[in-house]
């Protein structure tokens, strides 16, 4: 099928973006390497049509050994075994249809917003899939609608780390849910809320913050006090299983226990 013109190609767009946005690679840097998601208004300076989606995010920036990737908006495995549409941020994308699809390592599926917005964004095809296409001497299934499940690896569970950038210091936070547990570690997580009224889904608890909760259960008050690399005897930043690393380093996050004495104005 000929290549439709009016449909924007966000996994082009995202292999431009890791390659010439320094500003963003900036901001990356500043922030100890962190990804950062890219909404659709910023790319709409480039591309206005895209200004429909709002301050949706469609690229994940991230740095990498051979340096910047953005993962795109794309079809993902839902945990209830259901195709879904995803931005990069992991919420659903809602308004939009699939029309085509291409499974494989290059593959995509088209969609349309109800707008008239046509894009084509990427799908996750999981590894059983692509070792059967490679038996197969194939680059990928082709087809209507929404991808199969059978196809799709399972979606990442989104999980903020506390030493996140994305969380200020010094600012109340209130612990509003909690019972989930991060896919890698099974480290408690809780959804928090911010003096503003900002909500920050699966927060990765550290020791204390685990206290907190446990203690007090939602509605729980704290503050991040501090931040600063883990380090060894010699003062190098290491790992959390000790090993010496100026990028991916642990990180050790000190927080206040608002149901306390607060001895602040002293």
């Amino acid at each position: 099928m000929p290549a439709n013109s009016k449909i924007i190609n966000l996994i082009e767009i995202g292999n431009q973006l890791a390659l010439s946005a320094k500003g963003l690679h900036k901001k990356i840097e500043e922030n100890n390497g962190q990804a950062i998601n890219v909404p659709a208004s910023m790319i709409a300076t480039k591309i206005p049509d895209l200004k429909v989606l709002g301050e949706n995010p469609i690229f994940r920036l991230k740095k990498t050994e051979d340096g910047y990737k953005a993962d795109t908006a794309g079809v993902w495995l839902n945990n209830d075994g259901e195709s879904n549409l995803y931005y990069s941020d992991f919420e659903i994308m809602e308004g939009f249809t699939p029309i085509r699809y291409k499974t494989g390592i290059n593959g995509w599926v088209e969609i349309k917003h109800k707008s008239g917005l046509e894009l084509k964004i990427s799908i996750s095809t999981n590894d059983d899939h692509i070792l059967e296409l490679s038996s197969q001497e194939s680059e990928g299934i082709e087809g209507e609608g929404m991808p199969n499940p059978a196809y799709l690896r399972l979606i990442p569970q989104p999980e903020t780390p506390l030493y996140s950038s994305e969380l200020p210091h010094n600012i109340e936070f209130t612990i509003i849910s909690n019972g989930k547990f991060s896919r890698k570690y099974n480290t408690p997580l809780v959804t928090i809320k911010s003096e503003s009224g900002k909500v920050f889904k699966d927060v990765i608890c550290n020791a204390a913050l685990q206290r907190i909760y446990k203690e007090y259960g939602q509605g729980a008050k704290f503050k991040i006090a501090s931040k600063h690399p883990k380090r060894n005897k010699q003062g190098e930043p290491v790992t959390a299983n000790g090993e010496v690393s100026q990028t991916n380093h642990a990180w050790i996050v000190n927080i206040l226990d608002c149901q306390l004495v607060d001895f602040s104005d002293l």
